[in-house]
């Protein structure tokens, strides 16, 4: 068996062959990011007779749009900003009634422009019973008090509004990442995922 590590760059790649052991099989090689340059790569695979294959290749590319994170700290660094308390309301900022909170009243001062009976309608609705008039008494009283920047709110409050719903749409993708990886995994080792701690997705990345 052979492998092929491709280093990755905007114009120009660098491509070098070990063999099962980690031998290099040959010196690197410069690939143009072109056409010219993705024949010269096959060229260099049917020399080698190296199996390409696709399974691993549509693997490795979805594990790697598995992320969230960048956005979830954009928001936090948006909070800190406009309701540096806020982070102290919910066990997870990034739960379902977070969300829906701070998509539809994103700055204290939204939490404070509707009634305690409002507020405490839609958190019961979005937290499904969960959460009620105690938590809307809590949210308005902090809010009241709260140490954010009082300048830009419109700005501050667009945002973090388009960044809930950008999270909130990348999160419904990741779902649909996840199926296919699972799918993608089990066709080539389903061996992986009987190591204790190591999911699908964990396993998925391992592999690619």
């Amino acid at each position: 068996m052979f492998y092929c590590g491709i280093d990755i760059a905007k114009r120009n790649h660098e491509a070098s062959v070990i063999d099962a052991e980690g031998k290099p099989l040959l010196d690197s090689i410069t690939i143009t990011n072109t056409q010219e340059g993705c024949e010269k790569l096959f060229s260099l695979f049917e020399r080698l007779s190296l199996a390409k294959d696709a399974v691993i290749i549509a693997m490795r590319q979805l594990t790697r749009l598995d992320n969230c994170g960048d956005c979830k700290r954009r928001i936090i660094a948006l909070l800190d900003q406009v309701f540096p308390e806020y982070s102290d309301l919910f066990s997870d900022t990034f739960g379902t009634p977070s969300k829906e909170l701070l998509l539809n009243y994103p700055m204290p001062d939204d939490m404070l422009a509707v009634s305690t009976r409002k507020l405490t309608t839609f958190l019961s609705k979005a937290s499904h019973g969960r959460f009620g008039e105690e938590k809307a008494k809590e949210l308005r009283a902090i809010a009241s008090n709260s140490f954010g920047v009082v300048f830009a709110k419109n700005a501050f409050a667009f945002q973090i509004k388009e960044l809930v719903e950008q999270l909130m749409f990348l999160e419904t993708q990741i779902e649909e990442l996840d199926e296919q990886i699972s799918y993608l995994l089990h066709q080539v080792n389903e061996v992986i995922t009987t190591i204790p701690g190591i999911g699908d997705t964990l396993g998925a990345i391992i592999v690619s």
